[in-house]
C-alpha cells in the first residue's frame, strides 16, 4: 500500500504528519506488556497527546508540578499538572488537566499509565489525594529522559509498530491535539478561541496572528491526509 503524503512537506525534517488517536492507541498496544519501561513510555506519549505538549515541555515536568487529584460528584477523576517550560520561555505557568478514562479506553488513558508509572518509579499513588501537591521530595523530574532521548524512543517505537518513522516525530502528538480540539469546539466560537489562545501560549506566539493561523491551516491539512 502506498503511503499518502502531504505534498506541501519537503520530508527533510521541516514538518511531521500528525499521529491521530487511533495511531497512538495502536502504538501503545504494540509495546510488549513484559517491557519494564512500558508505563513510562506510554504515560509520556499519552501526556503529550492529551495536552499537546512538546518534548521540551515534557522534559521539564517535575513531581511537584502534579498539583492535585479531583473527583467530581458524577465519579469522574481529574489530575491537574502545571507546565513550567514552553517553547521560547523557561518561566511560563500553564495548568493542564488530564481526565481518567473508562476501563475500555485504557490504551489511551494518560491517568492510568501515569499512575502506574509513578507507583513503579517513585512508590507514590497518584490516587492518594492527601499526597498532592508533594510537601517534600518533589524536586525530581517526572520523566528521566532528555528531550533528544524522548524523540529517539518515539522513533524506535514507531518503527517497531510498523510506522514510517521519518514521517512522524514528537510534534506529531501536538499537531493531532490541536486539530482534534478545534474539531471538538465546532461552531462554539468561545471554545475555539480558547483553543487558539492556549496554542499561542504554549508556542510563544501572538493569538490569532497570521503565523498561528497559517500553522493551524497546515495542521488541518496534515490531519485530514493522515486520517
Amino acid at each position: 500500500m502506498e503511503l499518502r503524503r502531504d505534498k506541501s512537506l519537503k520530508h527533510r525534517g521541516e514538518g511531521k504528519q500528525p499521529l491521530v488517536t487511533f495511531d497512538v492507541k495502536f502504538l501503545i498496544e504494540s509495546i510488549p506488556d513484559c517491557f519494564e519501561g512500558k508505563a513510562e513510555e506510554a504515560s509520556l506519549f499519552l501526556f503529550a497527546l492529551h495536552v499537546g505538549a512538546r518534548a521540551i515541555t515534557c522534559g521539564n515536568v517535575w513531581l511537584c508540578d502534579i498539583r492535585k487529584e479531583v473527583k467530581e460528584d458524577d465519579g469522574r477523576l481529574f489530575v491537574n499538572v502545571r507546565l513550567m517550560r514552553c517553547k521560547g520561555s523557561s518561566n511560563c505557568y500553564h495548568p493542564v488537566t488530564l481526565e481518567k478514562l473508562s476501563e475500555e479506553d485504557k490504551s489511551l488513558d494518560a491517568v492510568y499509565w501515569l499512575r502506574k508509572f509513578i507507583l513503579n518509579k517513585f512508590g507514590l499513588d497518584l490516587y492518594n489525594e492527601k499526597l498532592w501537591p508533594l510537601k517534600e521530595n518533589g524536586d525530581k523530574l517526572l520523566w528521566s529522559y532528555g528531550t533528544e532521548e524522548m524523540r529517539t524512543r518515539l522513533k524506535k517505537r514507531l518503527e517497531l509498530a510498523g510506522f514510517p518513522p521519518e514521517e512522524f516525530g514528537f510534534h506529531s502528538f501536538r499537531s493531532c491535539f490541536l486539530y482534534s480540539a478545534i474539531l471538538k469546539a465546532g461552531v462554539n466560537r468561545e471554545e475555539r478561541d480558547a483553543v487558539l489562545e492556549t496554542c499561542a501560549l504554549i508556542a510563544g506566539c501572538i493569538p490569532f496572528s497570521k503565523s498561528e493561523m497559517t500553522y493551524v491551516k497546515r495542521v488541518a491539512t496534515r490531519t485530514i491526509i493522515a486520517t
